[in-house]
């Protein structure tokens, strides 16, 4: 028996379709597990790369581990490369694109996504920003098998974890990917890996989220002061940051906390700026 499990690993062909720090650690997972025969299509725009939050350079990782790599921009077009590869099982983790049917029909062992909430709350797009707006307490990172709907394929492996009221955005991610390695064991340590068959998704349960995009970091400054820090937080980095603009000058604001001066002054107005430059603003 160990000796068929070993043939079987040498010779499954798996493949990665992403682009950033949840990608990489799917990479990172294969090679310590051992498989040999992975191939690593990898999300690669060529221009306005500081709209794509937390993009990575999976082409140095895959050639560090002796992984073949393939850069796209779009996604339908690594449609040939993926047939004549033909492989087994396919993750893809960490793309904002709509993978085709095309694509993660095609391995026979089906295709494996991935999902930074505990699904079936939180489907859609920039989960890590509003799990922070939202002030959820707990996520979990989530695979599970992708189908034609979005996230709502059966559920293969899901590690909770907690978050912090004053977490920023890194903050979290730091914690997901903790998770997310620790599902990646649980499903490679599955006795019937590669065959897995997961749970399905309670759908009358499910819930959404929508797009976010780099106007969203705009701050109002008649908001109470708990929901900018929540915004500030939300948007820090892998995320563009939040943002207000003095005269003509955008001024990104990395982190805040809520001050305790006792000065009362015209909301959105600058009542003080400390010796580090940092600033107090009336909200």
């Amino acid at each position: 028996m160990i000796v068929t499990k070993i043939m079987e690993k040498d010779s499954i062909k798996i493949g990665v379709i992403g682009g950033v720090s949840a990608t990489s650690v799917v990479i990172k997972k294969l090679y310590e597990y051992k498989f040999k025969n992975v191939f690593v299509w990898n999300y690669s725009p060529s221009t306005n790369n500081k709209y794509v939050s937390g993009l990575t350079d999976l082409a140095s990782i895959s050639k560090e581990y002796g992984f073949k790599n393939f850069a796209f921009k779009k996604i339908r077009e690594i449609i040939l490369s993926v047939r004549e590869i033909e492989p087994d099982l396919i993750f893809v983790v960490g793309l904002s694109q709509i993978v085709p049917a095309d694509i993660f029909e095609l391995p026979k062992y089906g295709s494996i996504g991935f999902h930074p909430t505990k699904l079936p709350f939180g489907r859609g797009r920039a989960p890590l920003s509003w799990l922070i707006i939202e002030s959820c307490s707990t996520t979990a990172a989530t695979f599970f098998k992708l189908t034609q709907g979005v996230d709502e394929g059966p559920i293969i492996a899901q590690e909770e974890f907690e978050i912090d009221p004053n977490d920023y955005a890194e903050d979290i991610e730091n914690k997901m990917l903790i998770a997310e390695a620790k599902a990646l064991d649980t499903i490679f340590t599955d006795p019937n890996f590669p065959i897995i068959k997961g749970k399905e998704q309670n759908n009358v349960n499910a819930t959404y989220f929508g797009k976010r995009d780099i106007f969203d970091g705009i701050i109002d400054w008649n908001l109470s002061h708990a929901e900018i820090c929540k915004l500030i937080r939300a948007t820090s980095k892998p995320f563009p940051l939040a943002y207000t603009f003095y005269k003509d000058c955008k001024i990104k604001i990395e982190k805040a906390i809520i001050s305790n001066i006792c000065i009362k002054g015209v909301v959105g107005k600058i009542l003080k700026v400390n010796e580090d430059r940092s600033f107090i603003v009336q909200a």
